[in-house]
C-alpha cells in the first residue's frame, strides 16, 4: 500500500493502492484488499523492530493490492493497523492512550495495556515458541491496532458488559458492529447470540466467547505455542453449537 495514503484528513474514506477507494468499513470487515504482510502468500512474520506508529506505517508500505475493496472476506492484519492510524488522526493522541481512555479504563480493565514486549512487568506471562525459546524476538515491541495487547481473563469478563451496555461506543452503534453473517465490524458472530473476538501471533493466543443472553464468558489466554488445544475446542463447542 502507499505509505502517504493515511496522511491526508480523515474524510470517512482512506485512499490506498493507486487510488483505489477503501472505506472504514471496508477495513472493519476484512474486505479492503490491501497488500499485508501477513497472508497467504507472505508468511506471519512480523517486521522487526516496531514501536511508534511510525513504524507500523512504514511497515505496511509496498504490497500490492490483493483485490478491489468489497469484493470478499479476507483476514486483514494490516487493515486494523491503518485504523488505528486513523484513529490516531482523528484524536489526536497515540492509539494506546485513546484505547486506555476510551475502552480500558471506562471499563475497568486494570491489567489491560500496550506494553514493551522487552520490558513486561513480574506478573506479565512469557509466551515460549514451539523449541521452547521466549517469543520476546518474535513480537511487535510495543503492539498496535492489529494486536499486542496485553490483558487478563477476569478483564475481558470486564469488557463484555461494558462495551454491550453502550459505555464504550453508543448503544446503536454496538447493534450495527453485531450485525452480519459470521462476520460484523471488528467481531467473529459466530452463530446468532455468541460473539467472539480473538488474536494470536508466535507463543500466545487469545479468545474470548460471550453469549449476552445468558450473561456467560469463555475466555483462553494461552502463552504457548498450542494456543489451549483441546481446551479451546471444548471452549468452541460449549458457545457455538446451536
Amino acid at each position: 500500500m502507499d505509505a502517504e495514503s493515511v496522511e491526508a484528513p480523515f474524510s470517512g474514506v482512506v485512499l490506498v493502492n493507486r487510488g483505489d477507494e477503501n472505506t472504514v468499513e471496508h477495513l472493519l470487515t476484512h474486505t479492503p484488499g490491501i497488500g499485508d504482510y501477513c497472508n497467504d502468500e507472505n508468511p506471519p512474520e512480523t517486521p522487526p523492530g516496531l514501536v511508534t506508529s511510525a513504524d507500523y506505517l512504514a511497515a505496511l508500505d509496498g504490497y500490492p493490492q490483493q483485490f478491489p475493496p468489497g469484493e470478499r472476506f479476507h483476514y486483514h492484519n494490516c487493515a486494523f493497523a491503518v485504523l488505528a492510524l486513523i484513529a490516531e488522526r482523528v484524536a489526536g493522541v497515540p492509539f494506546a492512550d485513546l484505547v486506555r481512555t476510551r475502552v480500558t479504563e471506562p471499563a475497568g480493565m486494570a491489567d489491560t495495556a500496550f506494553l514493551r514486549s522487552d520490558a513486561l512487568p513480574a506478573r506479565t506471562a512469557t509466551g515460549y515458541l514451539e523449541d521452547g525459546r521466549t517469543n520476546v524476538f518474535s513480537l511487535p515491541v510495543v503492539g498496535f491496532g492489529n494486536g499486542g495487547i496485553y490483558s487478563s481473563a477476569p478483564d475481558f469478563r470486564k469488557f463484555w458488559p461494558a462495551f454491550l451496555d453502550g459505555r464504550l461506543v453508543p448503544g446503536e452503534w454496538v447493534e450495527r458492529m453485531l450485525r452480519g453473517a459470521g462476520y460484523g465490524l471488528g467481531f467473529r458472530l459466530p452463530r446468532p447470540g455468541v460473539v467472539r473476538l480473538e488474536g494470536g501471533d508466535h507463543g500466545v493466543t487469545f479468545v474470548s466467547l460471550h453469549q449476552p443472553s445468558s450473561g456467560v464468558t469463555a475466555t483462553l489466554i494461552s502463552n504457548d505455542h498450542r494456543g489451549g488445544g483441546p481446551l479451546l475446542r471444548q471452549l468452541d463447542e460449549f458457545l457455538t453449537k446451536a
